[in-house]
């Protein structure tokens, strides 16, 4: 499952920012220390995030998102600044030091999530980013960044060949973050991608959970046999929360490398594509995030405008039947002993039918106790049922009250 914050609502994230109308407030960065520092990175929404700390504050986990033109830090989380400042500190992470960087304190991640997960306290952008080579390992939890000219290995084990894509750095100019308005040079990572045969226009974000194509694009695909899913619930930064449904996508080639059944989420309008259009001028279709990106090592030399990615040979890190589920999402509960929360119940489920509610707890299935399995165990459980085996599941309602249902496990996002 991808999944993120917004609110106390955990949802699949695209964080995209999008400008209002050029160099950047950290333009000529300077840092210290040695690059190409293996970091350890958590997903968070299907995000990598890695700790860093800014100015007097301890280390705390940010998102590492290149769909963000500028640094981004929580105000929740940093309160000692006003809201909407732009504020300029020293800020460590990657094994380097900033002795001068600004960023931006906003309202993000407000409110505590009812999952487990760590909650992340801001976006580290393309203002730092876009200065570096950019390693990637989604398989093994690890980030680096190079700087120019750095011969440092590329991360991932396991892998296939590498391909190199190149791409544009596209776009720039005004941005409002709270109340401050900063400037931003070229920020927007786009190339040429193949969906099923149409040759389209993708921007590439490691800030969104999900890979996202436009609702013309989708229509202008074959909707033979073509699995759908509604509704889950998305944050968009630039439109805030909306619904949208899951599909796959047959064939998605980037460069040489092809790769097929990729979860795809189709968003309830196009403002997210129209406003990114119209900023740099290139009709865009298409994201490219998480759902796609776990599936290879990445290594994005952005001074370079070259990204290698090198398919991992194995994805025992992707569960094989991730949306084998009984009619609904959920997230291992942030409250020791309370089992697994509900998030979406999906339109046409079992579990919709048998009055399942998102926020209700479900405390075991089949009698198998969850409090002590992790997230990732549960849906390897689930996995393991058969495609319409009904399982025995124990839930405290939102009333309080306990409650057992006999709910089908549905292959609910099935593979072409």
């Amino acid at each position: 499952m991808h999944k993120c914050y917004a609110r106390s609502m955990r949802l699949n994230l695209c964080i995209l920012l999008v400008l209002a109308s050029c160099g950047s407030d950290n333009s000529g960065l300077v840092f210290e220390g040695e690059t190409g520092v293996p970091t350890a990175t958590q997903l968070v929404a299907g995000v990598p995030a890695v700790d860093v700390a800014f100015a007097s504050a301890e280390n705390r986990p940010v998102l590492l998102d290149t769909g963000a033109p500028v640094t981004l830090l929580s105000q929740q989380a940093f309160s000692e600044y006003p809201p909407g400042e732009t504020a300029t500190g020293r800020l460590e992470g990657f094994g380097l030091v900033f002795p001068s960087f600004s960023v931006s304190m906003v309202d993000l991640f407000g409110e505590t999530s009812p999952c487990d997960d760590p909650t992340p306290t801001g976006l580290l952008g393309m203002d730092l980013l876009g200065e570096f080579r950019v390693d990637l390992d989604y398989r093994e939890g690890k980030a680096a960044l190079f700087d120019g000219g750095d011969e440092g290995d590329e991360l991932g084990r396991d892998t296939g060949p590498s391909e190199e894509v190149l791409f544009e750095l596209v776009g720039g100019g005004r941005i409002s973050a709270g109340e401050s308005t900063r400037h931003v040079g070229p920020t927007r990572m786009l190339l040429e991608v193949i969906v099923e045969g149409q040759r389209r226009t993708a921007l590439v974000d490691t800030g969104s959970s999900m890979t996202l194509i436009s609702q013309d694009l989708f229509a202008q695909l074959s909707q033979k046999e073509r699995p759908t899913l509604c509704c889950q619930g998305v944050f968009v930064a630039s439109t805030g929360t909306q619904t949208a449904q899951l599909t796959r996508l047959r064939r998605l080639r980037v460069a040489d490398t092809e790769f097929t059944n990729t979860p795809a989420m189709v968003l309830s309008d196009d403002a997210l594509f129209g406003s990114l259009s119209r900023e740099i001028g290139i009709a865009v279709q298409m994201v490219l995030g998480g759902s796609l990106l776990r599936l290879f090592a990445s290594s994005i030399d952005f001074p370079l405008r070259s990204w290698r990615l090198r398919p991992y040979r194995k994805l025992d890190h992707v569960p094989e039947h991730e949306y084998r589920l009984p009619g609904f999402t959920f997230c291992k509960a942030r409250d020791a002993g309370k089992g697994i929360v509900v998030l979406n119940v999906f339109q046409g489920s079992d579990a919709e039918a048998k009055g399942v509610r998102s926020g209700e707890l479900v405390l075991s299935i089949d009698g198998q106790d969850l409090t002590q399995l992790k997230e990732r165990e549960i849906i390897d459980l689930l996995g393991k049922k058969a495609d319409g085996q009904v399982v025995s599941l124990d839930f405290r309602a939102l009333d309080g009250g306990t409650v057992s249902r006999d709910v089908k496990v549905e292959e609910l996002l099935p593979k072409f």
